[in-house]
């Protein structure tokens, strides 16, 4: 795009004798387009709904023992937490610890994600809380509990409250404010790649070179962590298995957040270089070496798969716990972060097509008598002034009469101009 701006100021320049003036309204059109472009419109937000997860206390009778310098808490019978209760967090001396593994390493152990500091204790019974939830985006504007706006929580008083040095940590009730998680919340990513072999029967991928890794997924708020080592391989067309990291007992993960696999489709001779976008395939559950993922779908039908998200990823945490169901409202960015693939892209021609398009529309534009040139010039200077400074209603949208409910063009090319820009047309021998 850079290339293909450059190129058509330096033609303009050539056709208009690289006028000064025109050389700087062109500079000024360009730097305010800059600015523009990255203003938080208000059709670049869109609303994102939640609903909290109440607690969940495992039963009296199975009490847990915490150990000073150890991550993991046990019980003298079978663990009966949930696997959905992975990325839970638990209070223990007044700190918040979160749960990446249950019932693991052995039947009996709830595994943390960092050593607990506190004196060893036993007779302790168990509340997982879940008091985050997670969006696709880059930035959060507002976040609203059954319609009622919470209010932000600093980082110093989350640190705090994460380490147990304020009285104010969560307790279970209706939350009243909320804290955007800092980046070293985010679930860890897979260490190894996937191992996959072929079966005996069965169909599969196309015949050629594909691609595939994991991702660690949260299964109750469906973060997703960054992706894992890749694999890449060439498939013959038959149904594979896919393991994590190899077959046997090592087909195991870290810890117990739910395994995903993603593939691509196979790389064509047109479009061998082109960085292709990755699907899911299935899943797996990490902690067992028995389960595995089939590949046992083609292309054609693995293109209409779940598209990886390669993105950022938001938690917000909720003060307080949620002691019921509540909806949770986000106004967030509206981000665009998935790998193209072709059919996202339209087709318009190639680059010679718009390069002659924009010609025939500056010479329309300067073609005009001076006067007018300057008065369509000043038009388009405050349509922009009003786009830089407009207050920006939230609900707003282009299409339904929101900040920018007139046409870019409104009072830069009107009847009086004499230029209706919906009938531009191509001259003779451009077409």
């Amino acid at each position: 795009m850079q290339y293909l701006v450059s190129l058509l100021v330096e033609r303009m320049m050539i056709d208009h004798n690289k006028s000064s003036a025109r050389d700087l309204f062109i500079q000024y059109l360009e730097e305010t387009w800059d600015r523009i472009k990255n203003l938080p419109w208000s059709w670049n937000w869109r609303n994102d709904f939640r609903a909290t997860r109440i607690s969940v206390t495992l039963p009296a009778q199975q009490t847990y023992t915490a150990t000073r310098g150890s991550n993991v808490i046990s019980t003298a019978t079978a663990c009966t937490a949930t696997t959905d209760m992975v990325g839970r967090e638990i209070i223990l001396n007044e700190e918040v610890y979160v749960v990446i593994a249950v019932c693991w390493p052995t039947s009996k152990d709830i595994t943390l994600n960092r050593i607990y500091t506190g004196p060893t204790t036993s007779g302790l019974i168990i509340t997982l809380y879940r008091r985050d939830v997670a969006v696709k985006t880059s930035a959060i504007k507002t976040v609203r509990l059954d319609q009622c706006d919470l209010f932000r929580v600093s980082d110093e008083q989350e640190y705090r409250n994460y380490r147990g040095y304020s009285y104010t940590y969560p307790t279970e009730t209706q939350p009243t404010s909320y804290h955007l998680d800092r980046t070293d919340t985010r679930i860890p990513t897979p260490k190894y790649p996937p191992y996959i072999v072929d079966t005996a029967a069965g169909t599969g991928l196309d015949v050629g070179n594909h691609s595939f890794f994991f991702v660690y997924e949260d299964p109750e708020t469906g973060q997703q962590s960054l992706p894992g080592p890749i694999l890449k391989q060439d498939v013959s067309g038959k149904a594979y298995t896919a393991y994590y990291r190899a077959s046997g007992a090592t087909n195991i993960g870290e810890n117990g957040y739910k395994l995903v696999l993603y593939a691509n489709a196979k790389a064509d001779a047109v479009n061998e270089n082109v960085r292709r976008p990755f699907f899911k395939v299935g899943e797996k559950v990490s902690l067992s070496s028995t389960s595995t993922i089939s590949i046992a779908i083609a292309d054609s039908t693995l293109i209409y798969n779940d598209r990886h998200y390669n993105g950022r990823w938001m938690r917000v945490s909720l003060y307080e716990y949620p002691d019921d169901v509540y909806t949770v409202e986000l106004r967030v960015v509206n981000n665009w972060s998935q790998r193209l693939q072709l059919s996202d892209i339209l087709q318009v021609g190639d680059d010679t097509d718009l390069i002659r398009l924009f010609e025939t529309h500056m010479i329309a534009f300067n073609n005009k008598e001076p006067e007018k040139a300057i008065l369509m010039i000043e038009a388009f200077e405050r349509h922009l002034g009003r786009l830089l400074t407009k207050e920006i209603d939230e609900d707003a949208d282009p299409e339904l009469g929101g900040l920018v409910h007139q046409s870019p063009y409104v009072g830069m090319y009107d009847s009086a101009l004499e230029f209706d820009p919906s009938t531009l047309k191509l001259p003779a021998g451009y077409c």
